[in-house]
Parts: structure tokens; C-alpha cells; sequence
């Protein structure tokens, strides 16, 4: 198979799997935050500088999806929702592609990559990614990742090349921070380190530090990080991910996990962590190919692991960019099985669809994406509240006081008090639970 018709088959089977995702609202899951309430969006010609650039209401710097939800929102108007999970969609199958691109480069082998790409691409994991509207940020910063892997792995290794993809990493997500490091691994690889790498890396890993200090954070959040124990949480997170990957059956928007005691998963986040180390040591002895795919999943997966806490201690939505990683050392190993064995990884991606078609359907309204959460509000409180607030912008103010009173003890010590509820019963003319 050649290039062109490798990347035209992975481009036409993921629209194919993710197209259906273009008729999704937006769900109330931060879109409202990002998109359909935020002031900048709506408002970015008369917004100051200093809010596009900072964007301050999100707590740190995200101005490139931001200026692109403020685009479509103008130009669609209602339909925004629809534009952007098209230009998702597009996204993805173009990190799908670059993912093949830079494989390829690596492994010579057309057959693995595109079969590697194609699981990648397909896994149930990476649903939440692009099919949630507020994380265009991740896509936009993955695809200026990859843009930077293959300049490293080409004969254009020049600041020039990469210097617009470093601003448009930055202006997506900090997250792009470590870019720096990965390519400093790619040209470890290949024995050639351009001097301006160490440039590029000082200004993106300062970037990243500086915007995590300079971002606020509420109330909720430093009171949900004094009920953590940290090595608790870094463990337990990667045990997810780790889970998640190998039997993905049990995705969720979010998860509500205990983080004071160490049990199973944690442990095994933390053997898997262990390994990942070593192999990252392996990589730097022996320069493998198979290895640097694990060294890079290690590095991408940092900004996610909890070494300097998050509001939400893990979520699908993070396996994304250390994916990447993971992908090489799979194309390494299908490789190794033989150009014509390894078209058998296909009914692997065949599979991985199936159960993505179920996922990305969940993304389709609030009520099927936290329905399944409700029933067991000691647990699940969060789910009660946001449907609740679907059916007040609805005008269902009846349903909203009855998802709200389900749950209200719940609410009150696991959230707080949720700020719409005093519109609810107003405009329902009852007191105030």
C-alpha cells in the first residue's frame, strides 16, 4: 500500500466512526464555560486583549480554541455546536494521519503504521477528546505535537519549520510544554540534536510552569486537594488510564474514586509507572525505537499524572496526547510480526470502533451521558445537578427541582451550593430547599 492511499483510508474511516457526532449539542459537561457562556466567546472583538490571550474564566491560557469558538459561534450562531464538533472530527482524523506520518518515519513499514494508526484512532478512549465539544484544545495541541515529532524526523531540522507550530502548541493548551523534552528523545534517537533545542525546550517548559503558578483556583478545588493523598492519586490515576486502555467497557465522564488509601488500581498505577521508567532508562542505553515509544507516552502523560494536582484527578480525555507514544510501540511491534500479519491488527481497530460508535452516542445530549450515573447520589451528585441545569436553560424547571431535591444533601457537601437552583424555584414560586 502507498502513503497517499494509507492516509486516505485512515482519513475516510475515522469520519466515517465520528461523523455521526456532528448533530451532538452541547452538553452540560464545562461547555457552557467554554463555549455557550463564556464572555469571551461571545464577545471577542470588544473582549480586552488581556482576556483573549489569558483567558482568565477557564484559569489558564487557552486563546487559539477560543478565538476558534468565537469564529464559529459568530458564523453559526445557534449552530455552533455543529461546526465545532465537524472541525473535531476533521481534527482527528488528521492527528490520525500525522500519527501514521511519523510511525511510518520511524518504522518503515507502511502496513503497521497505518493498522497502529487506525487502533489509535478508533479506541474508546479517545472519544472524549472529539466528541466533547470543550476539548478542541487537546486536538488543536496534539496535532501541533506531531507536526513538531516529524519535523525532528525529517531532513528540515530548523527552527524556521518549527516555530509556528511551537505558538500554535502554546496557544492550545500548556499542556504543549513538554514538547521540549519530546523532541529532545527523537533526537536522541537519532543522534542529532540541534543546538536551538534546548531554546525551544526552556521556553515551553517555563511557559508551562509559569501558567500553572499564575492560574487561579476556587474554593472547590483546594478543598477537594486536602482530602487527597498525592501518591494515592498519581497511582490511582494511572491505574485508570491503564484499565481503561487494555478493557475499555466502563468509560465515564468523570470518576469519583477515593484517594486516601492505596488498593488495587493504584498499585498497579504505580507498577505500570515503574515500568514505564525503566523503559524509558532502556530507550536512553540502547536507543530502540520500540522503547521511545514508551519514554514519549511517560513524558506526554506527565502534565496529567498529578504531580502538581489537577481539579480532576484523571479523566479519558488524558490518554489522548500519551497515546501518541504508545501508538510507535505498537507499529514497532506489528512491524516485527511481518508486513501482511500485521493487517490482522485491523479487526483489533474493527472492534475498538464498534465499542466507540456506543461512546461517541453517549455524547449525543446530557441526559445520555450522566443518565447512566444517576441512582446513587452518595456517589454520583454531580450527574443530578447537571441534568438539572440542562432542563432550567430548557425552561423544565419542574424537572429541574426534582433532579435537584434527589440529591440535595449530596449536592450541598459534595459541590456546593449550585448557583442556578435560586432561578429554579423562583420561577417555580416554591422555597428554597
Amino acid at each position: 500500500m502507498t502513503s497517499t492511499k494509507a492516509m486516505l483510508g485512515i482519513a475516510v474511516w475515522v469520519l466515517a466512526l465520528y461523523l455521526p457526532s456532528i448533530s451532538h449539542p452541547f452538553v452540560m459537561w464545562d461547555d457552557p464555560i467554554y463555549v455557550m457562556l463564556n464572555p469571551v466567546v461571545q464577545n471577542w472583538a470588544e473582549a480586552p486583549w488581556s482576556d483573549r490571550l489569558l483567558t482568565p474564566n477557564l484559569l489558564y491560557p487557552v486563546p487559539l480554541p477560543v478565538a476558534i469558538y468565537a469564529a464559529i459561534t459568530k458564523l453559526l450562531g445557534y449552530e455552533a455546536a455543529m461546526g465545532i464538533h465537524l472541525l473535531s472530527t476533521f481534527l482527528h482524523a488528521l492527528n490520525a494521519i500525522l500519527l501514521f506520518w511519523f510511525c511510518r518515519r520511524l518504522t518503515a513499514s507502511t502496513n503497521a503504521s497505518v493498522v497502529a494508526a487506525l487502533i489509535w484512532a478508533s479506541h474508546p478512549i479517545m472519544v472524549e477528546s472529539v466528541a466533547w465539544a470543550t476539548n478542541l484544545k487537546e486536538l488543536l495541541m496534539t496535532g501541533a505535537v506531531l507536526g513538531s515529532l516529524i519535523l525532528m524526523t525529517g531532513p528540515h531540522k530548523k527552527l524556521i519549520w518549527l516555530l509556528p507550530l511551537v505558538v500554535i502548541g502554546l496557544a492550545s493548551k500548556p499542556t504543549f510544554a513538554v514538547v521540549g523534552c519530546l523532541l529532545f528523545l527523537v533526537a536522541w534517537r537519532e543522534q542529532d540534536r540541534p543546538k536551538w533545542l534546548i531554546s525551544i525546550a526552556l521556553v515551553c517548559l517555563g511557559f508551562g510552569y509559569v501558567m500553572w503558578v499564575s492560574g487561579g483556583h476556587d474554593e472547590q478545588f483546594r478543598a477537594a486537594m486536602e482530602t487527597r493523598d498525592p501518591l494515592v492519586t498519581i497511582g490511582k490515576s494511572a491505574g485508570l488510564q491503564f484499565l481503561h486502555g487494555a478493557w475499555p467497557e466502563s468509560l465515564q465522564p468523570y470518576y469519583p474514586e477515593e484517594l486516601q488509601r492505596h488498593d488495587g488500581t493504584s498499585l498497579l498505577g504505580w507498577l505500570t509507572l515503574l515500568v514505564g521508567v525503566c523503559v524509558s532508562g532502556l530507550f536512553l542505553w540502547r536507543r530502540q525505537t520500540w522503547s521511545l515509544g514508551i519514554a514519549l507516552a511517560l513524558m506526554a502523560w506527565l502534565p496529567y499524572s498529578n504531580l502538581m494536582p489537577l481539579p480532576r484527578f484523571t479523566a479519558d480525555t488524558y490518554a489522548y496526547f500519551p497515546g501518541i507514544g504508545l501508538t510507535l510501540t505498537l507499529a514497532v511491534l506489528l512491524q516485527r510480526l511481518g508486513e501482511r500479519r500485521a493487517w490482522a491488527g485491523l479487526v483489533l481497530a474493527a472492534c475498538l470502533a464498534v465499542i466507540s460508535i456506543s461512546q461517541i452516542s453517549r455524547w449525543s445530549s446530557t441526559q445520555q451521558l450522566w443518565g447512566p450515573l444517576l441512582g446513587n447520589p452518595d456517589q454520583f451528585a454531580l450527574p443530578y445537578q447537571l441534568i438539572a441545569f440542562e432542563a432550567h436553560l430548557l425552561g423544565n424547571n419542574e424537572r429541574s427541582a426534582e433532579l435537584l431535591e434527589a440529591a440535595w444533601p449530596q449536592l450541598l457537601s459534595q459541590h456546593g451550593r449550585p448557583g442556578f437552583a435560586d432561578n429554579v424555584y423562583d420561577a417555580l414560586g416554591r422555597p428554597r430547599p
